[in-house]
Formats: C-alpha cells, structure tokens, sequence
C-alpha cells in the first residue's frame, strides 16, 4: 500500500511540473504567440483582424491549456463606410494540447467564442463584406522556429449571434446560438459540419412584404450540414430541430452560384398548431391564425425555389391528423380526421402566388354539434378563394340535444343531409347573405323522428322527412309526423332560407301543401299564462335556434285539405282552403268545407298576431246547413237562451263580422260588429222557454212545446252582444209573429212582438204554417215586449198601444 501511495504521488508530481512547465513556456512564448496570431491572421483577410489580449488557463478545458484571446474583431475592407464588423467576440479560447505548445506549436483545431457577432451583408451595389476573406489561405505558415496551424475541428459557440442581410436580393437571416457545439470534419471536395444545441432563429426572411419565418423562435438543434466548395453547394443532411412542443425533421440542398437553385424538405411527424404558427410568415400567421387545432398535425413541406430577389419559390405542403379538434369563430368540429394538401403553382407556367395556389382535403371526418360529417374541400385561389365542397352528414337526433332542454328536446330518430357547393368561400362563410352566386345542392331526410317543443307543449313523432334545395329554393318533397295525435302530411317549396348556411335578412317565404285525415285544433293551441317569462338563448345549440327562426323569420301559403276538422264540439269535413301569413298577417280564404250536414264558405284575417289581442274579420256563407248541429259547433254561439236543444230545422246564412280576439281566439264581445243575412227552413222550436211562457196567456190549447215554422228570414245587425232584428215574419204552428228590435246574449234584450188577432182562426195539427210577407196587411193585432225585468228574468208583458213598436 506504502508503495501505491509513493508512485502516485510521483505521478501528481508529474502532471503538475508538466503543468506549469507547459504555463511557463507559455508566458516565455505570449509575445511572440501574440505577434504570430495577429500577423497570420491578418495575412487571410482583407481588412484588419485585432486581438486586444491574450492569455492562458487550464480551466476551460482541463487538462489542456486554453488560449485566452479577448477582445478579438474582424472588419472588412470597406469598415469606414458602413461601420458593421464582420465578426466580434469578447472571448475566444483556443484549445492548445500541452504537448505541442511546450513545442512552441499552436495547433488551432478546437475554440470556444463567447459573445460573439457574425454579421454579413450585400449592398444594393452588390458589394459584401465577405470580401474580407483572401481567395487563398495558407494551411500553416512558419515563421523562424515557431508554427501557426488553422485546421479547426470544433466550435463551442456561446452566446453567440449570427446575421446575414442581402439587400439586393431582400434577402435576411437571423440565429442565436446559447450554447452550441459545431462539428467539423473535411474531405476532398467538402467539408461536414455539425451543430448540435440550442440555437434561437431570430427569422429567416426571403420576402419582406410576407414577413419572416421562425420569428423569435427557441430551439434545440441537431443540423448536419456539407459545404462544398467547388459546387457551391450547401447540403442539408437529415436534421432536427426540436421546439417546445414540437420535433422538425430537415433536408435539403442549396446551391450559391448561378442560377441559385435551393430545396428544402421539412417534415414533423406531430407539430403543434399554434406552435407551428409561430414558425412562418406574418402573411400566413394571419390567415392561418383564425383556425385553431387542439392536437397535433403530421406536416410535410416541400420548398423549391431560385434565390433571386423577390422570387416566390414553389411550395407544396401535406398534412394530416386525427382524434382532433377543430375551431374558428363559427364552426366546432370535434374527433377530426383529416388528410389535405397545399400548393402554389397549380399553373407552373404563371407566378407562384395566391391567386395560383389551391388547399384540398381530400378527406374530413368530424362530428359538427353532434353531427358526424365527411366531406371533400378544395380551395383555390385564396386572393379571393373558390370553394368546392362535397360533404354528407349523419346524427342520432338526440345527440343533438343540449343540457338545456326545456325550449326543445329531441326524442328519436335519424338525420342525413348531403350538400355540394361550388362557389365563393366569402358568400358560404357569410351567415348575413341572403341569396348566393355559387352553385348549392343538397339534400336533408329524416327518419321516425321525434321532438318535444316545451316552450309550446307539443310533441311531434313519427317524423319521415326529405328535402333537396339549390341556392335558390327548398323542395320540400315529404314531410310527415303527428303532432299531438294529429296525423300531418306536408309537401312545398321554401325561398329565401337555405338550411345551415344563413337566415333570411328579413323573411323567408313558404309554399305549402298540407293533408291531416284528421286535425284536432285544440291540441295544437297552447294557453298562455298570465306571465310571459323569456328564457335566455344563451348556450342553446344551432338546431334550437334553428326552430326559432322557422317560428320568426318565415312567412307561408298553405293549401290544407283535412278530412276531418275537430276543436271542441266543433266537427267539420272535407275542409279544403288557403291559409297565408303574410307580413304578420294571417288569413284563410277561401276555405270550404261540410259542417252541420251542410256546405261553408269561410274567409278568415287576422292582424297584429304579435299582440295579444288581435283584430279579426270573418266572412261565411252557409248553405242548407242542420241548425241544431250549426248551434253545437259553435256552442250556441255563447248564449243561454236559444240553445241547440230547442232549435231545428234546415239554416243557411251569409255572414260578415269584425271583432277582436284573445291568445285563446276567445271573442271580445264588445268589439263584435257585423250583419248577418239569415234563412231558417223547416225550423221547429222544443222547449223553448220564451214561447211557452206565452202559452200561459195565449192559446192554452195550443202546444207550444214544439212549435214548427214556415221559412224565416231576417238581417241581424250585430253591435257588441247585440243584435238589432229588422221587421222578421214568424208564421208556426201555433201563432204568427212579426218581431222587430234588440236581442241581447246579456240581459239587454228589448224585442217587439206583433202578435196579429187572425191568430185566433182555429188551428188543429194539419195546419202548416207559410209566409205572407213582412209587408203585408195581417189586420188588428196585438203588441208584446219582450225583456229582462228588474229581477234579471226574461218577460214578455203586454204593449197595448204599441209603443215600443212605435218608438223603435
């Protein structure tokens, strides 16, 4: 052990005495090292190279010496005019093996520069300081005993900027390297270069008005890199440049004579979006900048170009991805796939620029709010891009539903839709425009949907559904369901709205034809509460705001055929009509159908539907129809009086009224106005409490409990609940009646009763009553009132002189 301790102590003692012998023989030799460096250095260059200092340690690269030459500075031949230097550093370690140094030999093969500058340029003039360097340089030059030999083999750069700038051909370069180590090696034709570390592209600029690329952008980087001097070709072997989030693969050629030929291949097999942004120009950044991509794209460009000024070089770009998320402003597409490409010389004899460059996706897969599309795209032309889109999309309808559903709330079903487009992407992206120069066709169906539409309690199944439209109108081929129990059959044409592109500036406008076997009105109509409280949209999806619109934004003609109409007692048959809403404006007319075993013709406005109350204006003709049912249909007309259980009989009339009516299309009484023309054929009157109250002071042997009539006919002027009676012959089988006054469905009821004594002939139950005339002379008679007493109960009392005839 004593021994192994002793020899290496030897040993220590060894390295440090060769230590400071070789520190020694290098401060014996400083001046003459100095003097030698600066003046072969000098002797390669035309301009002036300066050392301001030079030392040495055993630190920076133990345990060799280093060369410590500070304050180091190279200018080119015409420094006076433009004041750049070509290269500065503060530091530079030469790299020195002690061997060859205690020979007084300087073998310069490894430095280190510390803050450093590189900077090259090209005048207008076509001058560049790279004339600084000699065409020729001598691989060692010997002066006296002592050698200088430059056969550098390894740069460790750091903190050290390298820029080039070409004004001639507009032309720049910026890099950073922190910490970089560069690889030399050399054969007969070339020379290899490595550089391996970080390195910061401050922006590699070929067109100013663009911008530059890798703008301010970090890197790690592993470049390999081949000079070859006689070809002046630069070759860029397979490299990488590794980014925060992204790894880029490189390789490539470019050639510095005439006529200046470059390729660049640059590969990433997953690069981040908004990272890869940061990468290119500020013309693309802007453009490309408005799509955002939540994972990955696998990125192949392709770069082929001259490097003569302002020459655009020929590009063609790959890419794809998958399980991605895709935005812009307006549209979301989650799990998409895709595959596409780019390319800016689709003519290679024009200009290699926008208006020559085209994107295409040959394949798109992603789900859009729930619906799963694939679709085709190019785009060509992107000073002012062509768009040619053929897409087809698919959804289980209750994927469609959002977490708020109390508006509308999708149950079943299927949808597909296949759309083509060939136009302008400025109209197709454009959710303000009304109508498109492009070429649109598409096609929507929908199979045994279902929707809830809370907001107006109704609930629509059995949906079948198919639709083609064009950039101009909407076919609407077949559209059936069941609202509410209510069978729907629906065929038409809609203008002015296309689905998923825009809505209408102002209306849209429906043509339709409707068939229902049968159609309960009062399932469709919703009562509306005291309260109308608005929800906020806030959230909602498109296909809710979709529904919106058709319910806002659309105006319709309607041809409805029903078999069967029903609301309430109401019961109608063989309805056939036009039914329009036009500038909030609803109308039917004409609209006939079989009621009450007769015939109607109906004409129906209504305005101000916004409004709560809305004006109303009916005309109706009926022709034959049975009173007793006319009377339950409209639920004797909302009076107690003459009810369909005392009345029957053959009516026809022709009416004509103005009123106003509720949300619940509940007459207001008191707006009511109007004339009614009336014929009553056959009539019979049963219990008809009026008339049998006469039978206790008139014709007690006669049965006033069914009374039947000759034919009646009158002109009612309605005011209100009032209907003022002009003179109306009643010939029945009990008695003959001329009335004439007010009869009110209040208690305002004011009639005349002339009640002629030719009653008192005999009369047995053959006898069938028929008309004289409202004119004619019935001979003496007496004169009744009927009316409301002060109790409120319905009276007729004796008018002896006819005063109230008289007075009316």
């Amino acid at each position: 052990m004593y021994r192994f301790f002793r020899w290496l102590t030897y040993l220590a003692v060894f390295f440090v005495l060769v230590i400071v012998l070789g520190y020694a023989a290098a401060q014996f030799y400083k001046p003459t090292l100095l003097q030698t460096l600066n003046r072969s250095l000098k002797e390669g260059v035309n301009g002036d190279f300066h050392i301001g200092g030079l030392d040495f340690t055993i630190f920076e690269q133990f345990p060799n010496v280093s060369i410590a030459i500070s304050d180091i500075s190279l200018r080119g031949p015409r420094y006076d005019s433009y004041h750049k230097n070509f290269f500065h550093a503060d530091k530079i370690y030469v790299h020195v093996k002690l061997t060859h140094l205690l020979q007084g030999a300087i073998d310069l093969r490894s430095i280190s520069i510390k803050n450093g500058d590189v900077f090259i340029f090209r005048t207008m003039d076509g001058y560049s300081n790279m004339e600084v360097f000699k065409k020729t340089t001598p691989d060692s030059v010997k002066k006296g005993d002592h050698a200088f030999s430059l056969g550098l083999d390894k740069i460790l750069l750091e903190n050290t900027r390298f820029a080039f700038v070409d004004s001639l051909k507009g032309k720049s370069v910026g890099i950073a390297f922190p910490r970089t180590t560069v690889e030399m090696r050399s054969s007969d034709s070339s020379r290899f270069i490595s550089l391996i570390g970080k390195i910061e592209f401050g922006g590699l600029t070929f067109n100013k008005v663009k911008g530059g690329y890798l703008m301010n952008t970090p890197s790690t980087a592993a470049l390999n890199l081949e000079f070859m001097p006689k070809e002046k070709q630069l070759i860029v072997h397979p490299s990488v440049l590794q980014f925060p989030k992204s790894t880029v693969n490189l390789e490539g050629r470019f050639g510095f004579g005439a006529p200046g030929n470059f390729s660049l291949l640059i590969t990433s097999p997953a690069i981040d979006y908004s990272e890869g942004l940061t990468l290119i120009t500020r013309a693309l950044n802007e453009k490309l900048s408005k799509f955002h991509f939540d994972a990955p794209l696998k990125l192949s460009v392709n770069v082929i170009g001259h490097l003569a000024p302002g020459e655009e070089p020929k590009v063609d770009v790959g890419f794809s991805t998958a399980h991605n998320v895709f935005a812009t402003n307006k549209v979301k597409i989650e799990e998409l796939a895709m595959s596409g490409s780019f390319t800016n010389h689709l003519d290679s004899t024009k200009l290699f620029d926008d208006y020559n460059s085209r994107v295409e996706l040959d394949s798109v897969a992603g789900t859009v709010e729930g619906i799963h599309t694939k679709a085709k795209v190019r785009i060509s032309n992107l000073k002012d891009p062509d768009l040619i889109l053929r897409s087809r999309s698919s959804a289980h309808l209750v994927d469609l539903n959002h977490s708020d559903t109390t508006h509308l709330k999708f149950l079943g079903g299927e949808f597909h839709a296949e759309v083509q487009y060939d136009g302008k992407v400025k109209e197709y992206m454009d959710s303000s425009r009304t109508s498109y120069n492009g070429k649109l066709h598409g096609s929507i169906q929908v199979e045994d949907g279902a929707v809830s539409i809370t907001s107006k309690e109704r609930k629509i199944e059995g949906i079948t559904l198919k639709i083609h439209f064009t950039e101009k109108q909407m076919d609407i081929s077949k559209v059936d369901f069941i609202m509410n129990g209510n069978k729907v059959n629906l065929t038409g044409q809609l203008n002015g709205f296309i689905p998923f592109f825009f809505v209408p500036e102002k209306k849209g406008f429906v043509r339709l034809s409707l068939y229902s076997p049968k159609l309960d009105l009062a399932t469709l109509v919703k009562k509306k509460s005291g309260t109308v409280r608005k929800k906020s949209l806030q959230g909602r999806r498109p296909i809710s705001n979709f529904i919106d619109v058709l319910d806002k934004k659309v105006e319709f003609i309607v041809n409805v055929k029903v078999d069967e109409l029903v609301n309430g007692p109401f019961r109608a048959s063989e309805l056939t009509g036009k039914i329009s809403l036009v500038n909030n404006q609803f109308s039917a007319d004409p609209v006939t159908m079989k009621m009450a075993n007769g015939n109607i013709r109906l004409g129906l406005k209504m305005a101000n539907l916004n409004e709560e109350i809305n004006p109303i204006e009916l005309s109706a003709d009926v022709k034959n129809a049975d009173i007793e049912k006319f009377f339950s249909s409209f639920n004797n007309f909302s009076q107690p009086t003459l009810t369909s259980k005392n009345i029957k009989g053959k009516i026809s009339t022709s009416v004509r009224l103005k009123a106003n009516v509720d949300d619940n299309f509940n007459v207001l009484m008191p707006s009511l106005r109007g004339a009614v023309d009336l014929s009553i054929k056959n009539g019979k009157l049963s219990d008809f409490e009026p008339l049998q109250k006469m039978s206790n002071f008139l014709f007690k042997k006669r049965d006033f409990d069914q009374v039947e009539f000759a034919e009646i006919r009158s002109r009612f002027e309605l005011h209100g609940p009032s209907l003022d009676i002009s003179r109306m012959e009643i010939q029945s089988s009990v008695l003959t009646l001329f009335v004439q006054g007010r009869y009110a469905l209040a208690d305002s009821t004011d009639l005349s009763i002339q009640v002629p004594l030719s009653n008192l002939k005999r009369r047995d139950k053959t006898y069938k009553p028929e008309n004289e005339g409202v004119d004619a002379k019935v001979g003496p008679s007496v004169y009744l009132r009927a009316h409301y007493g002060k109790d409120g109960k319905f009276v007729i009392s004796y008018d002896p002189f006819g005063k109230f005839k008289r007075k009316s």
